[in-house]
């Protein structure tokens, strides 16, 4: 629906919304997850750059105060094994 909308409202409306969006990312909106605290279980994170990582000792419950991926981000997950469960509670109020 709302591509519709943008299609019928013509050329400057899309690039409102380019500019827009542009301006959000340059804010912590479009960063690296961020914020983020173990609640529960064990986990570490650390960040080097644009690299981000988790690493948990099995299961482990994470509060973040924001989690967003750039496209020149990397955020990893590293579990001991496949039955490993990371639970990541996002507290942003932007979808």
């Amino acid at each position: 629906m709302m591509l519709t909308l943008f299609r019928s409202t013509g050329q400057l409306t899309r690039l409102t919304l380019s500019v827009l969006v542009w301006q959000i990312c340059q804010s912590s909106a479009c960063a690296n997850p961020t914020g983020g605290t173990v609640a529960q279980g064990a986990a570490s994170i650390s960040s080097t750059g644009s690299k981000l990582t988790i690493t948990t000792a099995g299961n482990a419950r994470i509060n973040w105060q924001s989690f967003n991926i750039a496209a020149n981000e990397t955020t990893t997950f590293v579990q001991p094994s496949s039955s490993s469960v990371a639970w990541n509670q996002i507290n942003e109020i932007n979808p």
